[in-house]
């Protein structure tokens, strides 16, 4: 495969608001996101068909399918992925899951400090992990996890910045920590996008690396409502975690 010219199609859908793009190599050729109360399953298959056709694309030129892998919206990420599974196995795509964090933090790739991706998971907690970028290029400081707030302030160190929609969420506190030395990113960078999703895999690949599709899974991190109240029936079910904060 020539790696200057491969093309990726990637999907995300971790939160509220999904978003598909198309991308060759780093390039953006078509995106588009989705959301405001309108589901992601009334929305997904539209939009990719949407892309395809706007970029003149047929799904024989797609080389490379990517998803974001959460952590966040059980459902959200359920969708995501039964959708580029089905692509997967019935195309014979090469396929790669990417963290959701780390596409989240991608948002902001050459803050030169402590970049902290929240996303609200809830009941008081937050999906979190904290990056650090070197000439674009993010490295994991920490494992994904959900947790308190507080119990997020403990591991980061200045100068930070956090986003997302648990940033958002907490700004105040946030704000108010460290004698308010900490920020809080712009709202317009709350959300992972498929585009960085796309980047993100798009390294992965040009390193020879993919996954398989027999064994991709959403990472959960947590277990559902369904799964805590009901556990005899979901023993083999979500809260699995998919160890991909390297991805």
């Amino acid at each position: 495969m020539n790696q200057k010219t491969f093309k990726i199609l990637a999907l995300e859908t971790s939160t509220e608001f999904g978003s598909i793009a198309l991308l060759n190599h780093n390039e953006t050729l078509a995106e588009i996101c989705f959301g405001g109360g309108i589901t992601h399953t009334e929305r997904l298959l539209p939009a990719l068909d949407w892309i395809l056709k706007i970029s003149r694309t047929p799904l024989s030129e797609i080389q490379a399918l990517a998803v974001g892998v959460g952590p966040g919206s059980f459902s959200g990420l359920r969708i995501g992925m039964a959708t580029v599974l089905g692509m997967a196995w019935a195309q014979k795509i090469p396929l790669l899951g990417v963290s959701s964090l780390k596409a989240l933090a991608g948002n902001l790739p050459f803050f030169s400090g402590t970049v902290c991706p929240l996303i609200d998971a809830r009941k008081g907690e937050i999906y979190w992990s904290l990056y650090r970028s070197e000439n674009g290029t993010l490295s994991a400081l920490a494992e994904e996890k959900v947790s308190p707030l507080a119990e997020i302030l403990e591991a980061v160190t200045l100068p930070a910045i956090f986003l997302g929609t648990g940033a958002l969420r907490y700004h105040r506190a946030i704000e108010a920590w460290k004698d308010g030395k900490a920020r809080v990113g712009d709202p317009g960078l709350a959300y992972p996008c498929a585009r960085q999703v796309g980047i993100l895999a798009g390294e992965r690949l040009a390193r020879g690396e993919t996954d398989d599709p027999r064994t991709l899974m959403p990472n959960y991190i947590r277990k559902s409502e369904a799964e805590l109240t009901h556990p005899e029936t979901n023993r083999d079910g979500g809260g699995k975690e998919n160890k991909l904060e390297s991805h």
